[in-house]
C-alpha cells in the first residue's frame, strides 16, 4: 500500500449536480478522468492488481474507447488504481491546486473550443492533445521529485 492509495481524485458523480449541462450524457462527465487515467494505463503506472485486465489491454490496442476503460472503473479514479508513483503524480498534478494543474492543462488544450469542459468529445484525437500535454507535466515532475 502507498500513502495516496484511499485518496480519491475524482469521480464522475461528482459533476452531475449543479452546473451540469442539461441533455448531455453522463458519462461526459468524467471524459477528463478517463483521459487521465487513459495516460496512465499508456504510460504502465495502473496498479499491478489491475494491469492484466482485459479492458486494460484492449485499450492499450485501442480496442476499448475512453469511456469504456473509466467505465469499467465505475467512473471514477481513486489512489489504489494506480502504482505508487502513478497515485503520487496524481496527487500533486491531478488533484492539485494552481496554475500547472490537470484540469488548467485540460481546459487550456481540449477545452477552449467548447461551451464547457463536459462538452468535450472523449475521442482519441483529444486524447493524443491531453496526452502530450500530460507527458511534459509528468516529466517536469519526475525532476522535480528525484
Amino acid at each position: 500500500m502507498h500513502a495516496y492509495c484511499n485518496e480519491s481524485f475524482d469521480k464522475g458523480k461528482w459533476h452531475w449536480g449543479g452546473n451540469y449541462p442539461e441533455g448531455l450524457p453522463e458519462e461526459n462527465g468524467s471524459t477528463h478522468i478517463a483521459m487521465f487515467f487513459g495516460w496512465a494505463v499508456d504510460n504502465e503506472l495502473v496498479a499491478e492488481k489491475f494491469a492484466g485486465e482485459t479492458i486494460i489491454t484492449k485499450f492499450r490496442k485501442r480496442e476499448a474507447s475512453l469511456y469504456e476503460l473509466i467505465a469499467w472503473f465505475d467512473e471514477v479514479l481513486v489512489g489504489d488504481m494506480l502504482t505508487q508513483l502513478g497515485a503520487a503524480f496524481a496527487h500533486d498534478y491531478y488533484a492539485g491546486e494552481g496554475r500547472k494543474t490537470f484540469f488548467n492543462d485540460y481546459e487550456k488544450t481540449v477545452g477552449k473550443r467548447v461551451p464547457t469542459l463536459y462538452h468535450v468529445e472523449p475521442s482519441f484525437d483529444n486524447y493524443a492533445i491531453v496526452s502530450k500535454v500530460i507527458d511534459r507535466r509528468f516529466k517536469k515532475w519526475l525532476k522535480k521529485n528525484s
